[in-house]
């Protein structure tokens, strides 16, 4: 039954069905994915107590998998799983004392840096393993991402690892600081969905668990500080430690979790629908693929106010800042699809969504923005593909307000005045 969700059978590299009543439920999904070329036959195998060969399948779909979720060998402790990445560029996330002593504490959870993750992996995968684990990349490389974006800002993320510490007891984690402001950072855009909108103060009665009252207590002793009582105790101190996400990332936070949503609805109130920006991204295709994106812009009747490339390597913070930071694509050569170009957009006959655009797009503001699905399947096609996300687009225009901020292109007289009169229709 698994092989009929998508979400399901990614996971899986190999696909074997020994011949029986499982072909029932199993054979729908392979002739769907047999079809799209999702599968190929690579040999027949012999098993154990079963009379016939059973065919072995090779899963395309297996590298485009998320991979946050993964296994450590269940007879390692948690204690001892952590002590093996002792050297690695990575660090436990929460309940360090409860593992030093040896308590469950369900799955671990591992923030680690973007080039190491896949060593994490190699490490646990010594044999089969059934204790769960979320790893979480740097950047949200590798499919190591929360509701697609990275777990934490990519430079809050990193300032946790280079303050990293092993304790005597051979786990590795951030500094006391760190530690308290990733888990203030973790209730507000994690945890919250089981908070009621509107939610200020913070109580026992705030969780399901009082346990993470008693922790966000422990680790603010630790820290030397007074806990957060109110939700804006909590963003003050994330605004001081300039780690609170952008627009962008909060939306994605707020998917399905409603306190975020009646939170931080008003990013996206001030400035009224019309602004837009497109971010063409580095799949190897050069100026040809800017060209044709700035042609299809101006064919669909957007104006465009003002251009300009991006060099992700003198902009790195910029890069890290757009989009959560999240640039991995396993299309790209190098598993990165950076973004190398921005358009400045002004359209001055948006559309309402409709219901179907939003199901997709909860945060967009104007159904005219979905041009940037229609570059896809263009430049997919004529590269013999499904699908490739070469351009990336603001969903609404207090995100495309705030992607012009990073990208220094606020200055700019014609942008200026189009956020200016966006802003007037909207008061």
């Amino acid at each position: 039954m698994a092989l009929r969700s998508r979400r399901f059978f990614q996971s899986f590299e190999f696909i074997c069905l020994p011949v029986g009543v499982g072909w029932i439920w199993g054979l729908p999904g392979l002739v769907r994915y047999s079809l799209r070329n999702r599968l190929v036959l690579e040999g027949w195998i012999r098993l154990s107590g079963i009379g016939l060969p059973a065919p072995v399948f090779r899963n395309a779909l297996f590298g485009t998998r998320p991979r946050t979720r993964i296994y450590g060998p269940d007879r390692w402790s948690s204690k001892e799983i952590l002590q093996r990445l002792a050297d690695l560029d990575c660090v436990v996330l929460r309940w360090i004392d409860a593992i030093e002593a040896g308590l469950d504490t369900g799955d671990l959870d591992i923030l680690v840096a973007a080039d190491a993750a896949d060593e994490v992996e190699t490490r646990l995968a010594v044999e089969v393993g059934a204790a769960p684990i979320d790893l979480y990349s740097e950047d949200g490389s590798g499919g190591r991402t929360f509701k697609s974006v990275s777990y934490f800002p990519p430079t809050m993320a990193r300032a946790m690892l280079d303050t990293a510490v092993v304790r005597p007891s051979g786990i590795k984690t951030s500094s006391a600081q760190w530690q308290y402001v990733a888990y203030c950072f973790h209730l507000l855009f994690h945890k919250s969905d089981q908070w009621t909108p509107g939610t200020e103060e913070l109580g026992r009665e705030s969780f399901l668990k009082t346990e993470y009252l008693d922790e966000l207590n422990r680790l603010a002793r630790d820290a030397r500080t007074a806990p957060p009582r109110t939700v804006s105790d909590i963003e003050a101190l994330l605004r001081e430690r300039g780690v609170f996400p952008e627009i962008d990332t909060v939306g994605f936070y707020s998917e399905k979790n409603p306190f975020l949503r009646d939170r931080y609805q008003e990013f996206g109130r001030r400035i009224a629908p019309g602004l837009g920006v497109f971010l063409v991204r580095e799949f190897g295709s050069g100026q040809e693929l800017v060209d044709l994106v700035r042609e299809q812009i101006e064919s669909a009747g957007f104006r465009i106010l003002c251009e300009l490339p991006i060099d992700p390597g003198t902009q790195a913070g910029t890069v890290q800042s757009l989009r959560g930071g999240n640039w991995s694509d396993a299309a790209a050569a190098e598993g990165a699809a950076l973004p190398v170009h921005a358009f400045v957009c002004h359209d001055s006959s948006p559309i309402r969504p409709s219901a179907s655009a939003l199901r997709r797009y909860p945060r967009l503001d104007n159904e005219r923005m979905l041009l940037k699905e229609r570059i896809r399947s263009s430049v997919a096609r004529g590269k013999g593909l499904r699908k490739l996300n070469v351009v990336h687009a603001s969903d609404n225009s207090a995100e495309a307000e705030r992607y012009i901020f990073l990208l220094n292109a606020d200055a700019t007289d014609g942008v200026r005045e189009i956020i200016a009169h966006l802003t007037r229709d909207n008061m």
